[in-house]
Formats: C-alpha cells, sequence, structure tokens
C-alpha cells in the first residue's frame, strides 16, 4: 500500500482500523508501527501437523 500512496493517506487507514484506543494519532501510529517491527518479540511461531502430514506455520500474538 505504501508504495502507491502517500504517508498521509496510510496513516489514515490505519487509524481508520481501530485496533485499539489513542486519543493521539501520533502515539496510536508509533505503537502500531513499534509492534510490527519486532515480530520475533511480540509474536510466537507455531507448527501443526495436517492429517496428511504437511506442515503450517501460524504466527499468533504474544498477550503480556
Amino acid at each position: 500500500m505504501w508504495k502507491y500512496t502517500g504517508t498521509k493517506e496510510c496513516n489514515d487507514f490505519l487509524l481508520s482500523l481501530h485496533l485499539f484506543e489513542y486519543k493521539d494519532e501520533k502515539k496510536y501510529i508509533k505503537t502500531l508501527y513499534s509492534i510490527t517491527n519486532k515480530i520475533d518479540s511480540n509474536y510466537k511461531r507455531y507448527k501443526i501437523k495436517k492429517a496428511m502430514g504437511n506442515l503450517e506455520r501460524f504466527m499468533n500474538q504474544v498477550l503480556y
């Protein structure tokens, strides 16, 4: 998305998602980027075997 639109449009889209409650827009954007830029510390990887023997990989957010 960031390749085709400007920074303001990207930030407006992220704000429109209402993922968590912050009244300050800059704090909302900084928090969102800090979560996505530290995938290893914020998400845990799982490998689940399917019935046919294939592996599926999932990434779930680590809750603190």
